[in-house]
């Protein structure tokens, strides 16, 4: 009968005759020096490979088993019979790993490789804009310089026509709009300050709930998103770039007279025909209402020849700031005034004695160096 090697709980190793048994058992001994032989014989190859010991000293080795293999005693042919000598590709390709036979911090490192790969290096990528085109750092730099080119262009042209042509130029080709905006928030941040961020301060302090603004040439309409809910503002420009925006010709307003408590020009009297802007302010205005001017402060030959033209046009200084090395603040009141009223606007008022100057004078036009 056939007796299982192992008996392991739903496993059985597979039977052996009882014959086979015994006669591997006679040759036991002489199994155990072939498998000592064949382990000096493979790491003599393995030292060869490596380098670590000279072909004379591999032979020397190669020949000690078999002396030992034939003294044995055993008088088994098979014992004495040289091992076959394996090649290096032989070695390699071997299914019994040789971990054991080799410098253990050397075998350790193979392991250590083979499991974890070195990562294979990855391109550098190209920086993203926004819009999700890759550009290369010399293309970026290329698009900055023509967005730039554009604004100036447009800048220019906003400057040198009346706001009506503007208009119509605008409503053409509504992409203008995001082009100018586009290179003005650029331009912004170079500035030590922004005009609207003042007005905004300006109303969230003092404005009063129920009031209502005109906000002429808005932008993006900055203004109408801050400042308190409790006020309306109505925001005017050549492109209605988002809900809060009404798109027209800020000289002509949908708006009915005598509507509004303030006209907000940030940076936007900038068409030939700024006079008209300034007499559709006057028209909208209520009485006592007042008008909030931001100009660039080299558009001015003679700051005090607008401050008399506007007096021609019954508003009068209330405020005047040239602490900006960039831009002057002037805040106007509208006449129309009676009783206490009236005379608490004559005293805010600085410019009463000044010559009344019937004839709008020239803001000059922001031009741009040629390159």
């Amino acid at each position: 009968m056939s007796k299982p090697l192992f008996n392991i709980n739903g496993w059985n190793m597979p039977t052996i005759i009882a014959k086979e048994t015994s006669a591997k058992s006679s040759i036991g001994k002489a199994g155990v020096k072939r498998e000592q032989t064949l382990s000096n014989e493979v790491l003599q190859l393995v030292k060869q490979l490596s380098g670590k010991e000279s072909t004379g000293s591999a032979k020397s080795t190669t020949e000690k088993p078999a002396a030992s293999a034939s003294n044995s005693g055993e008088g088994s042919k098979k014992s004495k019979k040289k091992p076959k000598k394996r090649s290096a590709q032989e070695l390699n390709n071997s299914e019994t790993p040789l971990l054991n036979l080799g410098a253990p911090e050397q075998k350790a490192k193979e392991v250590e490789t083979s499991k974890n790969p070195a990562p294979k290096k990855q391109a550098k990528k190209a920086k993203t804009t926004a819009s999700g085109n890759e550009f290369t750092p010399l293309q970026q730099k290329m698009n900055k310089q023509l967005q730039g080119a554009k604004f100036r262009m447009i800048n220019e042209m906003l400057y040198t026509m009346p706001g009506d042509q503007a208009f119509k130029k605008f409503q053409k080709d509504p992409d203008m709009f995001e082009e100018y905006h586009s290179g003005f928030r650029t331009q912004v941040e170079s500035w030590p300050a922004n005009p609207v961020d003042v007005f905004i301060k300006h109303f969230k302090e003092n404005g009063k709930p129920g009031m209502v603004i005109a906000d002429m040439g808005c932008g993006e309409a900055e203004l109408a998103l801050k400042v308190p809910d409790t006020i309306k503002v109505h925001s005017f420009d050549l492109v209605a770039a988002n809900p809060r925006i009404t798109a027209c010709d800020i000289a002509h307003t949908p708006l009915p007279d005598s509507s509004v408590d303030a006209v907000v020009f940030s940076l936007s009297l900038m068409g030939t025909n700024y006079h008209e802007f300034i007499a559709e302010a006057y028209r909208i205005l209520k009485s006592g209402g007042e008008i909030k001017i931001a100009e660039v402060i080299s558009r001015f030959d003679d700051i005090n020849a607008f401050i008399s033209y506007m007096n021609s046009q019954e508003f009068h200084l209330s405020h005047r700031d040239e602490s900006n090395k960039m831009f002057v603040m002037l805040d106007f009141i509208k006449d129309g005034l009676k009783g206490k009223a009236a005379k608490k606007a004559k005293k805010k008022s600085q410019d009463r004695k000044a010559p009344l100057v019937k004839e709008a004078p020239v803001l000059k036009p922001c031009i741009y160096k040629r390159r």
